[in-house]
C-alpha cells in the first residue's frame, strides 16, 4: 500500500513538472449552509423545551424504556461518572486545542476558544432560566445540573461544531465519536435526562454555527497544483494555469459564471478559460433554489446538491447547445477534485460582447426571440435570463448565456416563463410596444396571447427588477399588451398562480379559514339532525323539491339570451350549469359562482369571450333587476309594520349616499385614477355594454328572462315557507317572500363561499326580528339550507362530473 501512494505521487509531480502555476492562497470563506444549519439547530432547541413540557408522558415513558433497555448497564451507576465524563470532555477539548496549534490553525483556535465560552455563557443563562420557572419535568429533577453535564455537554459541543469546518471535517471525526459514546453513557446511567442531553446538542451546536459563520472557515476546494492534477486527469496537460480577474468577453466565453474563480489556462499550445466552483460558495445557489421551490408553485426547481452536480448538468446542456447548432459557449472539459468542481471553456476566435441598451436593435430583438423559440421546439429552456444573459459574439450574432440553471426536458409552463422573461429584459432595453410587436410577427399572436397568464412579477430575476422604472414603464405595460392580445385573439385566459406567498393568497386563505369556522360553529350536526328530527317530514320534502324547482327558473332566465338552436341542442347543459353552480358556491361567493359557470358553459358551446361575458351580465343585471322590482313591489303590499324595524333611518340612507358621491367625485379629481378608469374602464364596459345593450333591447326575451327570475326567487322563498311550516309557524307567504329577498340579497353579498354563515345569520335574525321564536326561526334556516344549499351542492357536484364528461365544462 505505501508503495501505491508513492507511486500515484511520483505520477502527479511528473504531470506537473514545467508547468507554471500561478494562484492565490485560499482565503477564509463564509459558507451559507452554516446559516440555514444554525435556523435548523435553533428550531430544534425550542421544540425539545415545547415537547418535553406538552408531551410529559411521552417523555417520561421515553425515560422509562431507557431505564429498561440500560438495565444490564446498571453496573456503571458505580462507577463515578460525572467525574469521568467531564475528564473525557476535557481531554476532547486540549486535544483539539492542540491539534488546531499543531497545523497553524489560529483564526479556527481562536473562534473554537469563544464558542466554548460562549456555550457556557449560555449554560448558565439555561440553568438559572430552568430554575427559575420552575421546569422540573425537563429537568429531570435537576440532576442534570448538579452532575455538571448538560453545561459541559452544551460547552464542548458548541467548541467541536465552530472548530470542524470543512477542511477539519476528517481530521476530527475521532472527537465526535468519543463525544457521543460519552454522552450516550451519561444519558444511559440517568446522570442527564434526554430532553436535557438533546437540548444540550441543538443549542451547543447553532451556539458554535454562529461562531463560525462569524469567523468564516478556511477554503476547502481544489487551488494550484490540486487543480493542475484534476486537470491532468481530464487528459489536459497543464503548461500555464493562472488565476485572473476576468473581463465581459471572458465572462461571456465563460456562460457568464457567477461565485466562480476565473483561470486561463494553457495546455498543449491551445488556450482556454477555466471556472472553478466551491462547495463552501455552492451552498449559497443551493438555499436559493430551496427558497424559489418555497415561494413558487406549480413548477419543477432544480435541486443542484453539490458543484458537481451543478456542474455535470451545465456540461451536458452545453453540450445539447452544440449539437442542435446553437450559438452558445463551448465547453471543453468539465471534472471536480476535493470540494470543487471546474469546467473549461475553448477561446471563440473572435471576442463576444454583451447587449446592452445602447447597443440593442430591432434585429436583435427578433433574432433573440427567435433564437430562444427554436430552443424551445427542442425542448430546452434556459430558465434565468436577466439583463446580463444577452450577448453578441464576434459574427454580430445574438444569443444567451448563463444556462447553469437551464434543462433539457421542459414543460410548456418553463418554455412560457422563459419568454416572459426575454420579453420582460427585451422591453426594458427597446420598449414595449416594440418589442411585443416584434414578438408578434415571430411567434404570433395566439402564441403570444398564452403568455399573459405567466407575466407575473415573481417569475422575473431581480436583476431585471431592478432596472429603473421597470414596474410602471415595462411590467405593467407589457401585462396590458399580452392581455389585449389575448382578449383580440378571444381567448379567456386567468392568471396561474404561482406565487405561494402573496396579499391575495393571504385574504383567500383568511375568507377559507372564516368560512370553515362558520362551518363548524353554525352547521351543528347535532342541531341539524334534532331540527330534522323533529320537522314535518312532508313539509321538509317539500322543501327540498321546491329547492330543486329553483333551477328550472334560473335555468329560464340564463337560457333564453342563447341563441335557439344552441338552446335546443343544450337544453339539458343549460340547466346542468344551475346545478353545476351550485356546487361552485362551496369555493365562491354565492353571486360569483354562477356568472363563472356561465361564462365557461358558454365558451364551450362556442361563444367567444366578450359575448359569454356579454350574456353572462345580462342574466345577472336581469336577475338583480327583478329581485329589486320584486322587492319594491312586495313591499307596498306588506306595509310598514313587518319591516318596521328593519329599515334604516333616513338620515342614515342621506349620509350613506353622500359618502359615496363624495368617494367617487374625490376619485375622478385624481388624474391618475381617472386616466385608468377612462383608458381601461371604459372601453371594456363600452364592448359589454354594447353587447348587453343589444340583448336586452328585446323585450319579449326581457321578460322570459324576468319570468324565470321570478321563479326562482318564489321557488326559494317557499322552500323557507315551508320549511317554517314543517315546525308547525305560519306567517303570510307575501310577507314571508319580501323578508326572504332582503335577507337572502344581504347574506348573498357577503364573500364568503356560498354566502355560507352570512345567510343562515341574516335569515334567522331576521325573522326573529319580526317576531318567530327563535328556536322556531334557527331550525327552520338549517333545514333551508339543508334543502337549498347542502343538498342541491351534493347533486351539483354528480351534475358536473356528467358536464365534465359531455366537454360542456
Amino acid at each position: 500500500m505505501v508503495g501505491k501512494k508513492k507511486e500515484i505521487k511520483e505520477a502527479k509531480v511528473a504531470d506537473l513538472k514545467g508547468a507554471t502555476i500561478i494562484d492565490r492562497a485560499p482565503k477564509r470563506m463564509r459558507d451559507w449552509g452554516d446559516l440555514a444549519k444554525l435556523s435548523i439547530f435553533l428550531i430544534l432547541s425550542a421544540l425539545v423545551v415545547i415537547s418535553s413540557l406538552w408531551l410529559k408522558n411521552t417523555t417520561n415513558s421515553i425515560e422509562s424504556d431507557m431505564k429498561r433497555v440500560s438495565y444490564p448497564f446498571s453496573w456503571l451507576v458505580l462507577l463515578p461518572l460525572s467525574l469521568l465524563f467531564n475528564i473525557v470532555l476535557s481531554a476532547i477539548v486540549i486535544a483539539v486545542f492542540i491539534q488546531l496549534l499543531f497545523k497553524k490553525m489560529w483564526i479556527p483556535a481562536l473562534s473554537s476558544a469563544l464558542a466554548l465560552i460562549g456555550g457556557f455563557c449560555v449554560s448558565v443563562i439555561c440553568a438559572h432560566l430552568f430554575f427559575i420557572y420552575r421546569l422540573d419535568s425537563f429537568l429531570g429533577a435537576g440532576s442534570s445540573f448538579r452532575a455538571g453535564s448538560f453545561d459541559a455537554t452544551l460547552t464542548v459541543m458548541a467548541f467541536l461544531t465552530a472548530s470542524n469546518g470543512r477542511s477539519m471535517r476528517n481530521k476530527l471525526g475521532w472527537a465526535w465519536k468519543v463525544y457521543y459514546c460519552a454522552l450516550a453513557i451519561v444519558v444511559i446511567a440517568s446522570l442527564s435526562t434526554v430532553p436535557a442531553a438533546l437540548m444540550a446538542i441543538f443549542t451547543g451546536a447553532w451556539i458554535g454555527m454562529a461562531f463560525r459563520l462569524a469567523f468564516g472557515t478556511p477554503g476547502s476546494g481544489a487551488w494550484g497544483e490540486q487543480l493542475a492534477v484534476g486537470l491532468a486527469g481530464c487528459g489536459m496537460q497543464v503548461e500555464r494555469l493562472e488565476r485572473i480577474e476576468p473581463s465581459s468577453p471572458q465572462k461571456i466565453c465563460c456562460d457568464g459564471a457567477k461565485r466562480s474563480r476565473y483561470y486561463s489556462l494553457s495546455s498543449k499550445g491551445n488556450k482556454y478559460l477555466m471556472v472553478v466552483n466551491d462547495e463552501q460558495q455552492h451552498s449559497l445557489r443551493y438555499l436559493k433554489q430551496m427558497w424559489d421551490a418555497v415561494k413558487m408553485e406549480g413548477l419543477t426547481i432544480r435541486h443542484d446538491r453539490s458543484v458537481e452536480a451543478m456542474a455535470e448538468r451545465h456540461y451536458a446542456i452545453l453540450l445539447d447547445l452544440k449539437d442542435v447548432g446553437a450559438p452558445a459557449p463551448r465547453a471543453a472539459r468539465v471534472g471536480s477534485v476535493s470540494d470543487s468542481a471546474f469546467m473549461v471553456f475553448d477561446l471563440p476566435s473572435s471576442p463576444s460582447s454583451l447587449i446592452t441598451s445602447s447597443t440593442m436593435e430591432e434585429s436583435d430583438i427578433k433574432s433573440l426571440v427567435s433564437y430562444l423559440n427554436s430552443l424551445h421546439e427542442k425542448g430546452i429552456t434556459h430558465r434565468n435570463i436577466s439583463p446580463s444573459s444577452l450577448a453578441r459574439n464576434g459574427d454580430g450574432e445574438p444569443f444567451l448565456i448563463g444556462w447553469a440553471g437551464g434543462d433539457v426536458i421542459s414543460g410548456s409552463a418553463h418554455k412560457k416563463i422563459d419568454m416572459v422573461q426575454l420579453l420582460a429584459v427585451l422591453s426594458t432595453f427597446g420598449g414595449v410596444e416594440k418589442t411585443v410587436e416584434i414578438a408578434k410577427e415571430v411567434l404570433g399572436a395566439s402564441a403570444l396571447a398564452t403568455l399573459f397568464p405567466y407575466a407575473q412579477t415573481i417569475v422575473i430575476p431581480k436583476s431585471t427588477r431592478r432596472e429603473k422604472g421597470w414596474r410602471k414603464k415595462v411590467l405593467k405595460p407589457l401585462k396590458s399588451a399580452l392581455e389585449g392580445i389575448a382578449r383580440d385573439e378571444d381567448k379567456m385566459l386567468q392568471t396561474v398562480r404561482l406565487a405561494r406567498f402573496n396579499i391575495r393568497r393571504f385574504i383567500t386563505v383568511l375568507l377559507v379559514t372564516i368560512a370553515l369556522i362558520v362551518v363548524f360553529t353554525q352547521l351543528n350536526f347535532k342541531q341539524v339532525i334534532k331540527a330534522i328530527e323533529g320537522a314535518n317530514p312532508w313539509w321538509s320534502l317539500a322543501a327540498c323539491a321546491i329547492g330543486l324547482v329553483a333551477w328550472t327558473g334560473s335555468a329560464t332566465a340564463f337560457g333564453v339570451f342563447i341563441d335557439k338552436s344552441k338552446r335546443k341542442r343544450h337544453h339539458l347543459g343549460i340547466l346542468g350549469t344551475q346545478a353545476v353552480a351550485s356546487f361552485a358556491a362551496v369555493s365562491m361567493p354565492a353571486i360569483a359562482g354562477p356568472i363563472a359557470v356561465n361564462i365557461t358553459f358558454l365558451r364551450k358551446i362556442g361563444y367567444s369571450n366578450t359575448e359569454a361575458t356579454a350574456i353572462a351580465s345580462a342574466d345577472t343585471v336581469t336577475e338583480f333587476s327583478t329581485t329589486i322590482l320584486m322587492f319594491i313591489i312586495l313591499g307596498f303590499f306588506t306595509g310598514q309594520n313587518v319591516f318596521h324595524n328593519l329599515i334604516p333611518n333616513k338620515m342614515i340612507i342621506i349620509v350613506t349616499a353622500g359618502v359615496l358621491a363624495g368617494l367617487v367625485a374625490l376619485a375622478m379629481a385624481i388624474k391618475p385614477v381617472r386616466d385608468w378608469i377612462r383608458k381601461k374602464c371604459l372601453p371594456v364596459l363600452k364592448s359589454y355594454g354594447s353587447m348587453l345593450g343589444k340583448l336586452l333591447s328585446h323585450p319579449l326575451t326581457l321578460l322570459i328572462s324576468m319570468a324565470g327570475s321570478i321563479v326562482q326567487n318564489t321557488a326559494l322563498d317557499m322552500a323557507f315557507w315551508f320549511s317554517l311550516l314543517a315546525f308547525g309557524y305560519h306567517l303570510n307567504f307575501v310577507e314571508t317572500l319580501f323578508l326572504f329577498l332582503f335577507a337572502n340579497g344581504v347574506g348573498s353579498a357577503v364573500p364568503t363561499p356560498g354566502g355560507l354563515g352570512a345567510i343562515e345569520t341574516v335569515l334567522s335574525t331576521t325573522f326573529i326580528g319580526i317576531g318567530v321564536p327563535g328556536a322556531i326561526a334557527v331550525s327552520a334556516t338549517l333545514l333551508f339550507r339543508l334543502a337549498t344549499y347542502w343538498l342541491r351542492m351534493a347533486l351539483g357536484a354528480l351534475y358536473m362530473k356528467y358536464m365534465e364528461k359531455k366537454q360542456l365544462l
